[in-house]
């Protein structure tokens, strides 16, 4: 796409070159914005800033800045500041107008406020033209009012039940896992994150050995001697280029009419354009194998498979490589053969993160199938992957076949037939995400996305590496650890927090009974007499003897001298218990004020005390999720 080196004026009228991105493909856009009609001046801010700026910008920031820009010119104040330099600004007038901004914005009566008042201010991040005050616009530093809405990161290959397992262990979502220490956790948790993925890999090599396998029949066919079935006048339509009529076709054996579809397909060199005439590929149950429907085109894919991968094998090699190399979709999608180095035992590569344009390396060794950090070079993760390295080296003769014989609109190794394409054939990138869900529905798998196969993958790393954050950012490309918190916290941390607040749970259940009603209740109803705890941080009930039977009460007897040791057992309790007051403290009081004054008020003021002491502690972190479950809930 060829795009203006600038944004164009006419007068007082500036085009913004903009781009729209949809799937991997990119169409040009533009964006007016007229000065006079805005009641904006020349040389001022806004100008300043659009020259600034880089071409193409995306079109949602030129779109919504032009939206805000007719709400807020009409603020005297606002459009004054738009119209002055730079030079004789200072900082707290750049916040008065973005602040300006997000007023319009408040005003449109959306959810997604923060998203859009970042791409409205977008193009003043790119503007270094010096303040009054000696500070650059870019570097004035707005926060927005907005808050950032709560991403809901799901694991479906973990959170999912998956009746494929025979084990009851890893059938259940990984929240539910059993453990004594957190040690037996996260391991437990690591075998059964492996486990999943492992089912979906697996099935994965299995297609790409389907496809060996057919490349292999297709060269023996190539090479074996015309078929007897075939009559001399059959011969001669051959010869002369001819094709058979249906009637012919269904008359000839499975194998003859593979044979007879392999060098047809030779004869009019199919590697280069489709058949000029309709041939149908009807009863090849081999051709069969490896497409996710049963129109004739994607047939003649599989066809080619001595020459290039088909589509469905492609998304296979796609899952094996992100699953190894731990990256997004997109920088997947953008290996190329230029950016992969072969030696004799290892295969280097790095593709590109297109958010950010960013370098993201990774090596690839013939070893066994363990994923671990590269000991010296930071940026580089080390997979010693076998089955990836296969699968690299099929994607680069796939990649050199397609440069030899037809056209391509992308240079990367996962480009695939456009079905539509007659002469030459062209190559290009697919509409994966739709391609998958195929994929996924005719190999019989736990439905996913791309983005989840790398979630999955980062989180194994992440256990397997002994929770190690900063490996988990550099192998995903993170700009910051704190990004890499965040996702952290709202992926596999969280899962854990559920599986320890689900053990908690189990734990409880038993007590409760035991408290009320006695060991027999608890045997009575099937329950695990092992998980009965009489030293629980709280009562299990508010109805229980008023004796020292829980360590708060314990510590309020002891006038503070008790040590309490805190862990995530107890946190847990510390928030269900708070969850209790919160929503009984009125008939705790009704029911009897002189037992509430007596017996729960201390230890209302006690669980208020220790939670805001947990929750100012780096700690305070499994306290907040435990209430995100329990809120959810």
């Amino acid at each position: 796409m060829n795009y203006r080196p600038h944004h164009v004026w006419a007068g007082n009228t500036v085009t913004l070159e903009c781009r729209l991105k949809h799937r991997k493909r990119e169409s040009r856009r533009e964006v007016i914005l007229d000065f006079d009609e805005l009641g904006i001046a020349r040389g001022g801010l806004l100008d300043v800033c659009i020259q600034d700026s880089p071409t193409p910008l995306d079109v949602n920031a030129g779109g919504k800045l032009k939206r805000v820009l007719k709400g807020v010119c009409a603020i005297k104040t606002l459009r004054e500041i738009l119209s002055t330099p730079p030079g004789d600004l200072y900082t707290w007038q750049i916040d008065t107008l973005l602040a300006g901004f997000e007023d319009e914005i408040a005003g449109w009566n959306v959810n997604a406020n923060l998203s859009l008042s970042a791409q409205a201010r977008h193009i003043f991040q790119y503007c270094r033209r010096s303040l009054a005050d000696g500070r650059s616009i870019s570097e004035c530093g707005f926060n927005s009012r907005f808050p950032s809405l709560p991403r809901k990161r799901t694991l479906p290959l973990a959170e999912d039940f998956d009746d494929a397992f025979d084990v009851k262990a890893f059938a259940e979502p990984l929240s539910t896992v059993d453990f004594k220490t957190l040690t037996d956790r996260d391991e437990s948790a690591l075998t059964h994150l492996r486990v999943r993925l492992d089912r979906v890999l697996a099935k994965c090599e299995l297609v790409v050995d389907q496809y060996l396998a057919l490349r292999e029949r297709l060269y023996a066919l190539q090479a074996a001697p015309v078929p007897e079935e075939l009559t001399r006048k059959m011969k001669i339509v051959l010869a002369r280029g001819g094709y058979f009529n249906q009637d012919v076709w269904k008359s000839l054996s499975e194998e003859t009419q593979f044979w007879v579809a392999v060098h047809i397909s030779i004869r009019d060199n199919f590697a280069r354009s489709y058949p000029t005439r309709y041939i149908t590929f009807q009863g090849i149950s081999e051709l069969e194998n490896l497409v996710c429907s049963t129109a004739n085109q994607a047939k003649f894919e599989v066809l080619l498979s001595a020459t290039y991968i088909p589509r469905y094998v492609l998304i296979a090699c796609l899952i094996i490589v992100q699953a190894a190399m731990i990256w997004n979709m997109d920088t997947a999608l953008s290996l190329t053969p230029k950016r992969i180095k072969l030696h004799r035992n290892r295969v280097e590569v790095f593709g590109i993160k297109s958010k950010v344009r960013s370098k993201q390396d990774g090596a690839v060794s013939v070893s066994d199938n363990e994923i671990t950090p590269h000991p010296t070079e930071i940026g580089w993760n080390e997979i010693t992957d076998q089955r990836t390295c296969k699968i690299i080296r099929l994607l680069l003769d796939h990649s050199r076949a397609i440069s030899k014989y037809a056209t391509r609109d992308s240079e990367s190794v996962f480009c695939a037939l456009n079905l539509k394409s007659t002469y030459p054939l062209r190559f290009q990138i697919p509409d994966y995400p739709r391609d998958l869900h195929a994929f996924i529905e005719k190999n019989e798998l736990p439905s996913f996305t791309l983005d989840d196969l790398r979630d999955h993958a980062a989180n194994i790393y992440y256990l397997q590496t002994g929770r190690n954050i900063q490996g988990v950012s550099i192998v995903m490309g993170h700009a910051s650890l704190s990004a890499t918190e965040d996702y952290l916290n709202t992926t596999i941390i969280r899962l854990l927090g559920e599986a320890n607040l689900k053990r908690y749970m189990d734990i409880l259940g038993p007590t409760i009974v035991f408290a009320c009603r006695g060991r027999s209740a608890v045997e009575a109803l099937k329950m695990d007499t092992n998980r009965i705890d009489d030293r629980l941080l709280f009562p299990v009930s508010s109805m229980t003897a008023e004796e020292d039977n829980s360590l708060a009460d314990q510590w309020i007897s002891s006038n503070g001298n008790l040590q309490l040791k805190l862990g995530a057992n107890e946190i847990q309790h510390c928030a269900l218990q708070m969850l209790f007051y919160k929503t009984n403290l009125r008939r705790l009081i009704n029911d009897n004020e002189l037992r509430f004054k007596t017996f729960h008020l201390p230890r209302l003021v006690f669980c208020v005390a220790l939670y805001q002491f947990i929750k100012s502690s780096r700690y305070g972190f499994i306290l907040e999720q435990c209430e995100e479950v329990l809120n959810a809930a």
